[in-house]
């Protein structure tokens, strides 16, 4: 019967070990520890007695998280083998035990213990003194304790107990291996732990107690304090720097990137004329070279047509012109080759002020190129993010969704935030355009929750990285 109750309480371990969530509870450093505990004391058989339930009580503290010393007083009313029914031996016990606890900060702890003690054996019915004795013990044994409040934890808990009987002539010796197993409840007194002292409310890896900007958007890279990071020193955050390894003093645009607002390659900083027309060439210094143009007889304006056949006589120097000396439009899509990014456009194919074609449709599929688990767009993709800006001019006034996607590589959860990140990246990208309306975009991540093609070749998840504009309900 004793044999079915320990099996019972070693079952029921088992239980809640694989029930067990993930509460808020854990073995605290400085606590004092009551345990009231029940179970069963099996005797080995040339001890002579039977196997009875025992009852007990521990006492312990915990020096740090890990270590703690406990001392544990039990009673176990047991009898003689073949005796009578009033053969009763009262065996108590006291020991003191050094427990190791494995995972300390969880709700589930293993823990692993050895110490030593005395067990004494009495009789108040029989006149056997062979069982009127106290014996050295030394034990060691394993527990679990499954916290399910801070202050409480089951327990259970399997020792080993080496009994060193020594007859009373103390010439011979006798070593009985008997096996307790206890099941109670363990109480936590005081003590402090490391949850509190490791929270992070925003989830940016530095914990509450040193964070100075604790409600930072989750996915932003932040600094030691816990503040959004600007690496470059540029009054651009990283999270929307294009350009993150501007050099100091260097002035930038709201990309973060080196400022050139002529347009003719040359930055701010080194364009000695800053104010060069469009399409103009420069030199190093963003100044307009000064062009050699040899005028034919009979050309007023220069441009290879002579004036008898010239229908724009007066088009301005430098600029290509077609056989009847006007502005030439190849594609005659209404944008002249000297403006025309698409100079190649199918006939009646609307296009935008750079001549390309504005895509068509309820959503456009961008392959911007980012670097691996970066959120900084490649330079390379800026003529798909130009292709997005003439996407939604050519639907305006319509609500605007940046929609990031990822593939399946990494953890699900980073993902969400990693395409998160890429969303609001584009979105900033597109309201450098002061025509569109920041009310109407939003940015939003999916993760890798909408794959479009399989995760198992390069190319399907080279084809998962992008970024979807879509006209939003």
């Amino acid at each position: 019967m004793l044999r079915m109750v320990l099996r019972a309480i070693l079952t029921a371990g088992l239980g809640i070990t694989l029930l067990a969530g993930s509460a808020a509870a854990e073995n605290r450093s400085g606590s004092f520890n009551i345990s009231p505990l029940v179970g069963g004391y099996l005797f080995e058989g040339n001890q002579n007695l039977k196997d009875r339930p025992v009852f007990g009580i521990g006492l312990g503290y915990n020096f740090d998280q890990n270590w703690g010393l406990e001392g544990t007083f039990t009673y176990t009313p047991s009898r003689l083998e073949g005796g009578g029914s009033h053969d009763q031996i009262n065996v108590y016990t006291g020991r003191l035990d050094a427990l190791y606890h494995f995972l300390p900060g969880a709700k589930v702890v293993p823990y692993a213990a050895l110490g030593g003690g005395i067990i004494s054996l009495g009789s108040d019915s029989t006149p056997d003194e062979s069982h009127d004795d106290q014996d050295l013990i030394v034990d060691y044994g394993v527990g679990l304790k499954f916290f399910f409040h801070p202050d409480l934890a089951l327990r259970l808990d399997v020792r080993h107990v080496l009994d060193f009987n020594v007859n009373d002539d103390h010439k011979s010796q006798e070593l009985y291996n008997n096996l307790a197993a206890l099941a109670g409840v363990t109480w936590q007194l005081g003590g402090h732990g490391q949850t509190s002292d490791a929270a992070d409310a925003d989830l940016d890896g530095v914990v509450d107690a040193v964070d100075r900007c604790p409600g930072t958007v989750a996915g932003t890279v932040v600094d030691q304090f816990g503040c959004p990071t600007d690496s470059d020193g540029d009054g651009i955050l990283d999270a929307a720097d294009l350009c993150p390894g501007t050099p100091d003093g260097v002035t930038v645009d709201a990309s973060g990137c080196p400022a050139d607002s002529d347009r003719d390659g040359v930055i701010d900083d080194r364009d000695r004329c800053p104010n060069t027309p469009a399409a103009s060439k420069v030199d190093a210094a963003g100044c307009p070279q000064p062009e050699v143009i040899v005028v034919p007889s009979g050309d007023s304006d220069g441009d290879g047509i002579t004036d008898d056949n010239d229908k724009c006589p007066n088009t301005p120097a430098g600029m290509p012109v077609n056989g009847y000396g006007c502005l030439r439009d190849s594609d005659r899509d209404g944008v002249f080759d000297i403006d025309d990014r698409c100079p190649d456009s199918p006939p009646r194919t609307p296009v935008g002020s750079d001549g390309c074609p504005v895509p068509q449709g309820q959503s456009l599929t961008l392959q911007i190129e980012f670097a691996s688990g970066s959120a900084q767009v490649n330079p390379k993709s800026i003529a798909e993010l130009d292709q997005a800006r003439a996407f939604i001019a050519a639907h305006p006034g319509a609500k605007i969704r940046v929609e990031g996607h990822t593939d399946s590589v990494g953890s699900a959860p980073y993902n969400l935030k990693l395409s998160q990140r890429r969303a609001e990246t584009v979105r900033t990208y597109l309201l450098r355009d002061s025509r569109l309306k920041p009310a109407l975009i939003t940015a939003r991540g999916y993760g890798e929750s909408h794959p479009i093609k399989g995760n198992n070749t390069p190319e399907g998840r080279f084809a998962n990285r992008r970024v979807v504009i879509t006209l939003s309900d």
